[in-house]
């Protein structure tokens, strides 16, 4: 027969700011209690290749310490596991295994399903939101400062990089800020987006981010036009993909221009003439 669980997926962002995320663990309960477990990976290949400065050994301190977490929880277990009876609950009771902060792991929001062994319940999800991404992870060759890169290097080129500055837009629920801006008479945001990416939903999830965030800046869209700096997918099969981000970041209820990593010494001829004739 099977039977009720709940489960959370434990997140990695490098870049908490940018909410870019990887996948690493799974939280998992049974409804009353009675089964309680979590995985949490100990091979990073996935992290590594999209971000070259990462330190494994930091993440496996981390994952050593929230494991202790839930091996105190599981002893208190049976106290309150009568009350893991709905979504609620069991996040309330994962904050308590890791809370809700600015760090760099953190559990999504609950999902359930039905099952009739935990275990393997437990590990047919890890496998699923997390070991068969790691040998896809090696593809994964740049991240969003690589691509600034690019753009950055060809603004040195027209003597306008010392015009790039920070700026902050309040929007309806958020202040976002934006790492690299120019000024004139509005502010001329240059947002890099890695889309080379190790799989769909990777590229999905980071469009929809991004998607989310401009949207709630639809009250402020006069003051800023934002300029998507691309870099594209060099696995030809996630074209499809990359191709709906791109028309996801064409709805941005503001001024906008896609600008692919190819164009960005056209981009900053352009972005000189600008600056200097106004």
């Amino acid at each position: 027969m099977k039977k009720p669980y709940y489960y959370c997926v434990l997140r990695y962002a490098h870049d908490v700011v940018s909410e870019e995320f990887v996948n690493v663990g799974i939280l998992m309960f049974s409804k009353g209690g009675e089964y309680f477990d979590c995985r949490i990976a100990t091979r990073f290949s996935r992290i590594k290749a999209l971000y070259p400065d990462f330190k494994s050994q930091d993440l496996l301190y981390a994952r050593k310490l929230i494991l202790e977490r839930i091996e105190k929880e599981k002893a208190r277990l049976s106290e309150f596991g009568s009350l893991i009876s709905n979504f609620d609950s069991v996040g309330e009771f994962s904050n308590k295994i890791l809370a809700v902060d600015a760090s760099s792991l953190q559990f999504a929001s609950p999902k359930g399903g039905v099952a009739s062994d935990y275990k393997e319940e437990l590990d047919e999800l890890f496998h699923r939101y997390v070991e068969r991404y790691e040998e896809s992870g090696k593809r994964a060759k740049k991240s969003d400062q690589d691509v600034w890169k690019s753009f950055n290097k060809q603004f040195k080129a027209q003597d306008i990089d010392k015009l790039i500055e920070e700026k902050s837009i309040s929007g309806k629920q958020f202040e976002i800020h934006f790492k690299h801006c120019f000024q004139n008479g509005k502010i001329h945001i240059q947002q890099p987006l890695n889309f080379d990416l190790a799989d769909v939903e990777s590229i999905k999830d980071k469009a929809f981010s991004w998607s989310g965030r401009i949207g709630d800046l639809k009250e402020a869209r006069n003051l800023f036009k934002i300029y998507w700096l691309i870099g594209s997918p060099s696995d030809s099969s996630l074209i499809p993909a990359f191709t709906n981000a791109k028309n996801l970041l064409h709805e941005a209820p503001c001024e906008h221009e896609i600008v692919p990593e190819e164009d960005a010494p056209g981009h900053a001829e352009r972005f000189r003439e600008l600056l200097l004739n106004h």
